[in-house]
């Protein structure tokens, strides 16, 4: 098993910490856990190829947690040839608006 931080940032993405990503690695599957951005141009970068996930998991739905994904399913880097699945965990705080941070 393998955990990879891709982004440990807040909300506001800086030039040395990016959004909330982490990938897993474990059993030869890939799993995304959060895709803040930009997770497509992280893993570009670090050499880890987008269409090898076997699903996606989001904690929670702000922002900084999801912004990325979209390019995963647009970029032709990303997975537009098979479909992954994505799994939101339950929200706990149900009354507070998710585009809050």
């Amino acid at each position: 098993m393998k955990l990879i931080f891709l982004g440990t940032g807040h909300g506001v993405p800086a030039p040395d910490r990016h959004c909330s990503a982490t990938l897993l690695e474990v059993g030869g599957k890939r799993y995304l856990i959060d895709g803040g951005a930009p997770v497509v141009d992280i893993m570009r970068a670090r050499g880890i190829p987008v269409d090898g996930l076997s699903a996606v998991f989001v904690t929670h739905r702000h922002s900084d947690h999801t912004f990325g994904l979209a390019m995963l399913s647009t970029s032709p880097h990303g997975t537009t040839k098979r479909r992954i699945t994505t799994s939101t965990f339950p929200n706990r705080h149900a009354s507070t608006p998710s585009a809050q941070c």
